[in-house]
């Protein structure tokens, strides 16, 4: 398989359920994705999915971006569940941080054109 040159994002989700959902349906216009694991892990959930973009689709700017279109299950490329064991969380603190992040929030630029439209009724949007 040759590919133009292909970022991936990752996008996380809290619930056993929703992943199901994604991993059959892909995700719904409006789904954040974040640039790094983290990102992912922490603001969406531990149902942890890697999802291929072309790098001409997105931007450089910002730590997250938000899809205008649906995203086919095709593009993810892993779907995995992630555990830890937390020893000390400043939630105010990570929410400080996020929010004087929210105007770095990137649009993607355009949808590829093989993206034709919604996938099934069973995708998921945060």
């Amino acid at each position: 398989m040759k590919l133009p040159p292909t970022t991936i994002w990752y996008h996380g989700t809290r619930t056993a359920e929703e992943a199901a959902a994604i991993a059959t349906g892909g995700f719904h216009p409006g789904t954040y994705f974040g640039r790094h694991l983290e990102d992912a892990l922490g603001y969406g959930g531990p149902y942890i999915f890697e999802v291929a973009f072309p790098s001409s689709w997105t931007s450089e700017d910002g730590w997250q971006m938000v899809v205008p279109t649906s995203v086919p299950p095709d593009q993810i490329v892993a779907h995995y569940t992630l555990t830890q064991e937390g020893h000390f969380e400043n939630e105010p603190l990570r929410k400080a941080i996020f929010e004087s992040n929210t105007q770095l929030v990137a649009h993607v630029r355009r949808p590829p054109r093989h993206w034709a439209g919604p996938p099934p009724e069973h995708g998921h949007g945060r």
